[in-house]
């Protein structure tokens, strides 16, 4: 498969993945747990948003793996 395929392949995967991990984020869920880092009187990082970016940064790398290896180096 081509680069330039796989490449789109991952661009799309990321965007979905990133507007889902974005409303979790912003969303208010019974999970978020303490605040972590308070950016406002009324708005912080909460411990579960930190695991949401953590867990995109991981999938994000698993896809540029996947896109830049072809599947016969893996």
């Amino acid at each position: 498969m081509p680069l330039l395929r796989r490449a789109l392949m991952g661009v799309v995967v990321l965007s979905v993945l990133s507007v889902l991990a974005l409303a979790v984020v912003v969303g208010d869920h019974r999970f978020q747990g303490p605040v972590v880092l308070p950016l406002t009187w009324e708005h912080g990082l909460h411990l579960g948003d930190v695991l949401v970016v953590l867990a995109w940064v991981v999938c994000a790398g698993l896809v540029g793996r996947l896109v830049v290896v072809p599947a016969a180096d893996r």
